[in-house]
């Protein structure tokens, strides 16, 4: 072994020695009076470690925390190894992992007040809460420069209503001739859409937003 390959594998040895100028002055220092005074063998990795336990109190080290056997990990731990951590499990924790995985799978989302708000809104106006007439939604909002509230939710749906695609629920309440005319003629739905839209041009928030910007 080289003195550069004994290097090197002390460094991994040892993750609490922090590499920088200060402490290589300090530990080849040490290492040079091993070798030169008492015989050690600069390619050994043990005149390193015994350089290191003579002179730790001079270096600036790493804090290394106590890592509890894997065998005490919880669940939730354990998710958090790596890929190649986990691929060297034993079968009981990778059984434990297993089954917090499915457990977590099986927990329902938390569902936020914005999500709430939306899907509210989405039901009164007869349109789909799914993730292509939300992004077209917000995709308005943003546009506009409008928060996410309940009353701009509301207006974003009113303006680009003819682009929602109508929910489930709503479709089943309609006979066949209306079905049709929803569904198939464009035209019709583009005539809906504009009868719910309210006379002022301007979605709430634009008006204030304007004055306030014109003002400062």
């Amino acid at each position: 072994m080289t003195h550069k390959a004994a290097a090197q594998v002390f460094l991994e040895l040892t993750p609490e020695y922090i590499v920088c100028p200060e402490n290589a002055k300090i530990l080849e220092k040490e290492i040079v009076k091993l070798v030169d005074r008492e015989g050690f063998d600069p390619a050994d990795v043990a005149t390193y470690r015994k350089a290191f336990c003579r002179v730790a109190d001079q270096l600036k080290l790493n804090e290394i925390r106590e890592q509890k056997p894997l065998e005490e990990f919880s669940g939730e731990e354990l998710s958090k190894l790596s890929t190649a951590e986990k691929d060297r499990l034993s079968t009981p924790l990778t059984k434990r992992l297993a089954d917090f995985e499915f457990q977590q799978s099986r927990l329902k989302p938390e569902v936020t007040q914005e999500q709430q708000w939306a899907r509210a809104e989405f039901e009164d106006a007869d349109a789909a809460y799914s993730p292509a007439n939300c992004r077209i939604v917000t995709d308005w909002l943003k546009s506009n420069g409008l928060a996410l509230t309940p009353q701009n939710i509301r207006v974003a749906i009113i303006q680009v209503g003819e682009q929602l695609a109508p929910s489930e629920a709503y479709l089943n309440s309609l006979s066949a001739d209306r079905y049709r005319k929803e569904v198939v003629e464009p035209e019709f739905r583009k005539q809906r859409a504009s009868e719910r839209k309210p006379e002022s041009k301007l979605p709430f928030g634009i008006k204030s937003y304007a004055d306030w910007l014109h003002s400062s």
